[in-house]
């Protein structure tokens, strides 16, 4: 009875250290898995300011580190109208920044403002975005990663600066 108990959790033992071994293999290096990255901050409502916020990087489900900073340079391109919907296509740099290296992230959009106000003569929306992203360059600890995906956020407030979030989620090889 003991040395089938023992052979049980010895059994057992070896699997776990194999499921942590091939699961380390994968978030460790020369494999492709997902990414999420989870930003927010504050966005300019005129024509003028940075777009300034945090983020949190997750690789397989496993947070990296603490985060750090972001700053999102844009290009707002054609209006278009869907069924009477304002629709703004753009494309932007997301550069990422933290004690581990950088990571530039090369993105297209659809910015779609909801229930605009007027606010001191300026047309000032909530708004909701969606597009797909790919790492553009990557420096320090990131250095040699490649990725893309998809990305969603959310913009709200009437104020002088709006805040956002915004998720970034998809396949990173390192």
């Amino acid at each position: 009875m003991q040395s089938e108990a023992r052979a049980i959790l010895a059994g057992a033992a070896v699997a776990i250290v194999a499921a942590v071994a091939a699961a380390s293999g994968t978030a460790a290096g020369g494999g492709t898995t997902q990414i999420a990255i989870h930003e927010h901050g504050t966005t300019p409502t005129g024509d003028t300011g940075t777009i300034t916020g945090r983020f949190a990087l997750d690789v397989a489900a496993t947070p990296l580190g603490p985060g750090g900073t972001t700053r999102i340079s844009t290009d707002p391109a054609s209006t278009t109208f869907l069924h009477g919907q304002t629709r703004v296509a753009f494309s932007g740099i997301d550069t990422l920044t933290n004690k581990y290296g950088r990571i530039e992230i090369a993105f297209n959009g659809t910015h779609i403002p909801i229930n605009t106000h007027l606010v001191s003569g300026r047309a000032i929306a909530p708004a909701v975005e969606t597009g797909t992203w790919k790492i553009k360059a990557a420096t320090g600890d990131y250095q040699g990663w490649t990725g893309s995906g998809v990305w969603a956020a959310a913009i709200w407030g009437y104020g002088a600066r709006q805040q956002y979030a915004v998720e970034w989620d998809g396949s990173l090889t390192r």
